[in-house]
């Protein structure tokens, strides 16, 4: 049982079909072996019944009244006496016997009491040969007994022959299926002992093993469907893998982030302790630790937004997209007047947009905010909504430094910043387009940059209409 619980499923498939093929072939010679035995055997029986009939005629023909110590029977039945060809006769008359070429049997002998017109059928064995025994009274003379007897040993080797033909042929039968079986088998297995092979490849760790084949039957499908685990299953790896890059680039910059700030209050929090300053230098210090205050807090807050985001937390509610914009820009009104920035707005498409409001309107504060800080000094911004093949459009730029192609490729990733000695000094962490980038993701849109150094950027919010709005304004 253990050996065969180790054999490959083609070989228990092989080792099955060869059991039940063998099976219902011996069920067959058997039957038909047996249904042959007895289609000679009647017609043998048929055959003895009709010369059994003849030699009866004869002799009831070679009687005479004459004859009375039946001689000439006697002589009748001796002449059709043919023990060359396995038939003999016996004739009586009551309990005397006239003639009896019969093999020697000693036993008791039920047929010869016969009634006249019937014929009394038996088989009977004598030196291990069966015999047919067929006995009845002659025609026209019920006085007389006449057996013949008949060799069935000729049907026994008749037999013999066709049970050893039977043989021979299943055997010649069940060694072609065998070899042939063997094969086909061997040639279907192959695909299943791919895909297991490209499971064990997978398992080892080589993700791009994949099975290729071009069948639409059942092995077929198990390989479309390895296929598709195996694609599933990497995507999911990745997707962890890349997670979880993400996590410990996120807990090493924020590490590196809040070390700064933290070192600048403890450090002049230690001179204030060690030192006699003036109220002036007093100021001086205290306000470098309250900056540095709140950037952290600064920092902790937009943390909890990203992850807020993440979780998908979101209240939404309809509002028109002009006014947003438009109360938006007005915010920032007298720090455009400070540092000499123009605003430029141009066909702000109006939309009754159905979002998180508080969100959307710190998205675009924080895109105008990063569009001021490239601009610098007598800068312009221009500002523009419209409606493009099914989604909603806010397009936000500025003629400032622009961004170089390694910038754009790693702009929205946590604590990045493009320009990092700018950043620190205004207070920024880089996570200010990481909110932007998860405020549009969480509301199904995109966020899309195009810039070039010296020339200024251009940042698209594009949201789709079918999830967030409600009508377009007339």
């Amino acid at each position: 049982m253990n050996r065969l619980k180790n054999l490959r499923f083609w070989q228990k498939l092989y080792l099955a079909v060869l059991a039940v093929f063998l099976l219902f072939l011996t069920i067959a010679v058997v039957a038909m072996s047996a249904i042959g035995y007895q289609q000679n055997l009647n017609s043998e029986i048929e055959k003895a019944k009709a010369d059994q009939q003849r030699i009866s005629l004869t002799l009831s023909q070679a009687f005479t009244e004459d004859d009375t110590d039946n001689k000439r029977l006697e002589v009748a039945a001796k002449s059709l006496n043919n023990g060359a060809r396995g038939a003999f006769i016996e004739l009586r008359e009551g309990d005397t016997e006239i003639y009896s070429g019969l093999p020697k049997y000693a036993g008791d002998r039920p047929e010869l009491s016969v009634k006249e017109g019937t014929l009394n059928q038996t088989i009977r064995t004598i030196d291990g040969v069966e015999y047919l025994y067929l006995t009845s009274a002659l025609e026209d003379n019920s006085a007389f007994v006449l057996t013949y007897a008949y060799s069935l040993e000729g049907i026994d080797e008749s037999w013999q022959s066709l049970i050893i033909s039977y043989v021979v042929i299943s055997f010649g039968l069940i060694s072609l299926l065998a070899i042939v079986l063997y094969f086909l088998l061997k040639r279907f297995s192959k695909p299943l002992e791919r895909v297991a092979q490209s499971a064990r490849t997978f398992a080892d760790g080589d993700r791009s093993s994949r099975i290729t084949h071009h069948s639409h039957d059942e092995v077929g499908d198990i390989a479309e469907s390895f296929n598709y685990l195996a694609d599933t299953v990497e995507e999911t790896i990745e997707e962890l893998e890349r997670s979880s890059h993400q996590k410990q680039e996120l807990v090493d910059n924020l590490s590196h982030e809040i070390r700064t700030p933290i070192t600048a209050i403890q450090g002049y929090a230690e001179y204030l302790q060690q030192v006699d300053l003036t109220s002036e230098q007093t100021h001086e210090v205290t306000s470098v630790i309250v900056d540095e205050s709140a950037r952290l807090k600064n920092i902790a807050e937009n943390m909890l937004k990203l992850a807020s985001f993440q979780e998908g937390n979101l209240v939404k509610s309809p509002f028109s997209s002009r006014e947003l914009i438009e109360s938006t820009l007005k915010s920032f009104y007298p720090r455009a007047v400070k540092e000499s920035v123009d605003f430029h707005v141009k066909g702000l498409h109006d939309v009754t947009l159905s979002a998180d409001r508080q969100l959307v309107e710190m998205l675009l504060s924080n895109i105008i905010d990063n569009a001021m800080k490239a601009c610098g000094d007598q800068g312009l911004i221009e500002v523009s909504a419209y409606v493009d093949q099914g989604n909603y459009h806010i397009r936000v730029t500025d003629n400032g430094t622009g961004m170089t192609r390694e910038q754009l490729k790693n702009i929205g990733e946590p604590f990045y910043r493009t320009d990092t000695a700018r950043s620190r000094q205004e207070g920024g962490a880089g996570l200010g387009v990481a909110l932007c980038k998860r405020i549009v993701e969480a509301h199904g849109g995109k966020l899309y940059y195009e810039s070039e150094r010296g020339k200024g950027t251009s940042v698209v919010i594009i949201l789709q209409l079918g999830n967030n709005f409600v009508q377009v304004r007339q």
